[in-house]
């Protein structure tokens, strides 16, 4: 997928709070601090650390293949028009990849959405791992809850991870590298915490 540059938003000029933050906050709030008053001195991710990352980009590939009559939101577009696109594109009741998401400060990326019952979606998060934590839970709760906050309907929320027992190889056929998990439940039951969570994290930070 194209990259662009990191883009500021917001009234204020603050930086959004992603999902990929939220997550690395529950595992490391220092990270994050340091990200967001000291961005410039960030390291660089090891070459092993790289490496995860690298296996975990061609993964997601992988999985968009699962939906051949799907299509890509590649953020050519400046940020705001980068939101815009993708609510347009939720009109297509297509399968969608890499549409944003933001809401109050908070911006959300899911990796697929699938049209569902009515004019409801399911949120498919694709991990490079084969079992289902409980963090990728909650980040799939954060984006819920964002996704929602703009008006979207959510039928189901699953976690797309490798099959147990399966080394994956870039040659495999997508079908034999992963399965779907739902854990709708689990993302409803976690709203508090990812309301209560937030709140926190915004006011630690000012972030909107």
């Amino acid at each position: 997928m194209e990259k662009t540059e990191h883009r500021m938003n917001g009234d204020a000029g603050r930086p959004y709070l992603s999902q990929n933050n939220f997550n690395d906050w529950l595992k490391n709030p220092d990270l994050v601090r340091m990200w967001h008053h000291e961005r410039d001195m960030m390291p660089k991710p090891s070459p092993e650390l790289q490496k995860l990352f690298d296996f975990g980009h061609l993964m997601h590939e992988k999985a968009h293949g699962l939906y051949p009559s799907g299509f890509e939101e590649t953020r050519k577009l400046s940020y705001k028009g980068h939101l815009e696109n993708s609510i347009k594109l939720l009109q297509r009741r297509i399968p969608l990849f890499e549409l944003g998401f933001q809401y109050d400060n908070l911006y959300s990326r899911p990796d697929i959405m699938i049209p569902a019952e009515e004019d409801s979606w399911d949120m498919i998060e694709v991990k490079a791992a084969p079992k289902v934590y409980e963090d990728f839970v909650k980040q799939v709760a954060f984006m819920y809850h964002v996704i929602v906050k703009c008006g979207v309907k959510i039928n189901k929320c699953y976690l797309m991870h490798l099959k147990k027992g399966v080394y994956a190889r870039p040659e495999m056929p997508a079908q034999d590298i992963f399965e779907k998990t739902d854990v709708t439940g689990k993302v409803l039951v976690s709203q508090e915490f990812i309301r209560n969570s937030v709140d926190s994290i915004r006011m630690e930070l000012e972030i909107g």
